[in-house]
């Protein structure tokens, strides 16, 4: 996985946030309908620090 945008890719996400608050700068913003039926992030940017992955509670469920 290189950021979040893989995990909603790969349809793992629950809109649950977690990525969004541990983006200390800011790359991920938020759909307010993704297609899931919730709000699901959208990377504008990305220095791939993996801080959003390390928050992310799906991330387990994806294949690193």
């Amino acid at each position: 996985m290189k950021n979040i945008q893989d995990i909603v890719n790969a349809g793992q996400c629950f809109g649950c946030g977690a990525c969004y608050a541990s983006c200390n700068k800011g790359y991920i913003e938020y759909k307010a309908d993704g297609g899931m039926g919730f709000p699901v992030p959208r990377v504008i940017n990305c220095e791939g620090c993996g801080e959003c992955l390390r928050n992310c509670p799906a991330a387990d469920l994806c294949d690193n």
